[in-house]
This record gives C-alpha cells, structure tokens and sequence, in this order.
C-alpha cells in the first residue's frame, strides 16, 4: 500500500523524507494531518537559498535582492538558477549552497525524536521506519549505478 500525502511543501524537501513520512503513515504512528504538518515544519525550517548564500558570503545583500526580484518576474526559475544565469556565482557554488540547505533542515525523524523522546517504542519504531527507507534509497542507488555502467 502506497500513501500519497499531498502537502503543499517545495520540490526541496527530499524524496526520502516523504517516503519516510509515508511510511510513517502506512504503519500507523502518524496520521496524514500529522504526516502533512510533519513536513510543513521541516519547510519552515529550511534556510532559504539567498541566505545560506549570503551567510557564505558568497553573495551580497544587493544580489540577493536583486535574484529575489527576478525570481518575482520568473517564479519558474529556483534562485539559483537565476544567479547562475546573471553570473553571479557558478554551479559549484550553488551545490555547496544546496548541501549547506539540506544539512541545516531537519529531517522529520528529528522532530519526531524531539517529540516523542521519553518514548522508547514509538523511537525504535522510527528507527525501524528509517533503516526500511535507507535499505530502499541503496537499491535504487545501486540499480542506477548499473543502469549508468551499462551505457557507458
């Protein structure tokens, strides 16, 4: 059984992170409003872009403005594309930034460790949970790497 959870949250909250939260869901320790709000909290937490930028120093205040201010006129561009394109940064920038942005955001077994810390058995459930996705995430990892070997 497959839990879709529909949350109104970015394209940058990780895959694993909402398989997790689906699967939290199909075993019953949260429910889909808990599931959603789950995931809501871990968006409020993610640093946006221009500041993980500027706290790197990587940009100025004055470009981060200025990006925000494309991004108003093309919302279909993520900020750093736009930087990128203005040639304000490069893509390694960008992917450091993106690494800076996820380590900064927790992932929802956090919060929920947080929550339910005097809680033994709802703990190893989630760690039961976490070891179910991760054991997922390395098969798919090693299917595309033999995908990848296969075509070069």
């Amino acid at each position: 059984m497959t839990t879709t959870i529909a949350n109104g949250t970015s394209t940058e909250t990780t895959l694993r992170a909402r398989s997790f939260v689906g699967l939290l869901v199909e075993r019953g320790l949260a429910s889909v409003e808990q599931a959603r709000e789950l995931l809501r909290e871990c968006e409020k937490r993610r640093q946006p872009m221009g500041e993980v930028l500027l706290k790197q120093r990587k940009l100025s205040l004055r470009q981060v403005r200025h990006v925000l201010e494309r991004q108003a006129e093309t919302p279909d561009m993520r900020f750093g594309e736009i930087a990128v394109a203005e040639g304000m940064i490069g893509c390694e920038e960008v992917r450091q930034a993106l690494t800076a942005q996820r380590t900064g955001t927790p992932h929802p077994a956090e919060l929920l460790a947080e929550q339910h810390g005097d809680d033994p058995e709802y703990l190893r459930s989630l760690i039961r949970v976490l070891a179910e996705v991760n054991k997922a995430v390395e098969s798919d990892i090693y299917a595309l790497s033999m995908r990848l070997r296969s075509s070069c």
